[in-house]
């Protein structure tokens, strides 16, 4: 779903209100429903920390989607990629899969239908890959209204159940939901008005989620998730999903930019995060040309500071890129994109690369992801900062690798190789 990001620690509150009251909006048609999404991410105990994804899509993907990821899946793994993300798979009311409403149909999705999907999964695995799918479960759509009609399922029943007056779908709604319809729980987390917000502290809503997700791994095919909005409902329950169906990773979309709140959910719900406060500060590095925000006392800013096993860093996603790829919230400032591949490739936590930037920058991105493999660098690998100023941010990672970036001079003491270099970065080894 729409989140937006903080620049500088001011949220744009503005603009989220006007997002929200649009989505309302939209939601009440249903026909015409247009509405968007937002990503997050998060890292389970079985991951191989010499893990590095791919965001396996972007904001214009949509019809025969399923069929071009299968496509370029000799190449994603030639270039050192081994997780993937998917995008929502069930039918669904808006054009992108964020507003679900049957999750066991899969023949009406954006990207294709479920056979094109178990056959884009199949020749993944075939190269080597793990496939996490996009969980959209703190909200949920009705088949006819804006209500609680839900139907394939009913909640407290299975597959292809139908009805849709069940009170049992209505008690699976917060009783705070804005429709009015809910008998459940209060909500969890904050409120989205795209959706009937579930309630996940009822044994039934769990069950009937936890069925799906199994069957999605056991049909489908899929080996992990990456749960949505998760700022929705209260971390535990993302434990209590990743135990009923033991993901090989999972990663949450929780759209923060404190630290301290990242870190609270990563230690709630065993989970990775997408690292937002990273993110947020490269944002601020690049849009301000001030390298010292890299630092915080000595170590990194953001959860690869504190959690770096928990951390997924990213550059940019669908929300936040520039268009067409992204919604445009929060882009990487322009031409810095390159630069902030450099940092995330080269420093811990899970790196994943956006679909778009991957294409527009690929022969540099594989050097890095050869360089980061060679060296054994991995999500919890350490990291010495050796300078952050005005203009230069430098480290040595893993002992074996140093880098630089921003226009200021420097290079490392001892006997060092260069690898790669460019315009205001250069990476060495040893």
């Amino acid at each position: 779903m729409y989140r937006l990001m903080k620049s500088n620690s001011i949220e744009l509150s503005t603009s989220k209100t006007k997002m929200v009251t649009n989505v309302k909006a939209f939601c009440t048609t249903l026909s015409i429903i247009t509405a968007g999404c937002l990503i997050f991410a998060s890292t389970p105990a079985s991951a191989n920390v010499g893990d590095v994804m791919i965001q396996g899509f972007d904001w214009g993907s949509g019809a025969g989607w399923w069929s071009t990821v299968g496509t370029q899946a000799s190449t994603l793994k030639s270039g050192g990629f081994n997780v993937i993300w998917l995008p929502p798979c069930t039918t669904t009311v808006d054009r992108h899969g964020y507003l679900p409403n049957q999750w066991y149909d899969l023949n009406d999705s954006p990207y294709g239908n479920q056979s094109a999907l178990v056959s884009c999964i199949n020749t993944l695995h075939a190269n080597g890959f793990k496939v996490l799918g996009d969980i959209v479960i703190n909200h949920r759509c009705g088949i006819s209204t804006a209500g609680s009609d839900f139907a394939n399922p009913v909640f407290g029943e299975g597959q292809g159940s139908t009805d849709s007056g069940n009170a049992n779908n209505k008690r699976a709604v917060v009783n705070n939901d804005e429709c009015g319809c809910g008998t459940g729980a209060g909500d969890s987390g904050q409120g989205f008005g795209g959706g009937r917000d579930l309630d996940h502290s009822w044994a039934t809503t769990q069950n009937t989620i936890e069925t799906w997700m199994k069957w999605l791994k056991s049909s489908i095919g899929f080996d992990g998730w990456r749960y949505d909005f998760c700022l929705g409902y209260a971390p535990k329950y993302v434990g209590i999903y990743n135990s009923a169906t033991a993901p090989y990773m999972s990663v949450g979309e929780y759209w923060d930019n404190s630290t301290p709140n990242e870190a609270n959910f990563v230690n709630a719900s065993g989970s990775c995060a997408f690292d937002f406060a990273t993110k947020n500060t490269l944002n601020a590095v690049f849009g301000q040309n001030n390298y010292s925000y890299l630092t915080a006392s000595g170590h990194a800013p953001g959860l690869i500071g504190t959690n770096a096993a928990k951390a997924v860093t990213f550059v940019d996603n669908h929300d936040t890129g520039a268009s067409p790829g992204g919604q445009n919230i929060s882009p990487c400032p322009a031409g810095q994109v390159y630069l902030g591949y450099v940092y995330i490739l080269t420093h811990p936590g899970v790196p994943c690369v956006f679909w778009p930037q991957y294409y527009a920058n690929k022969t540099m991105i594989n050097t890095l992801i050869s360089i980061r493999k060679a060296q054994g660098i991995t999500a919890t690998s350490s990291l010495s900062i050796q300078t952050a100023t005005s203009t230069v941010y430098a480290a040595i990672i893993n002992g074996n690798t140093a880098m630089k970036i921003g226009p200021g001079a420097w290079n490392p003491t001892g006997t060092w190789t260069l690898k790669t270099s460019g315009t205001n970065y250069a990476v060495w080894t040893k």
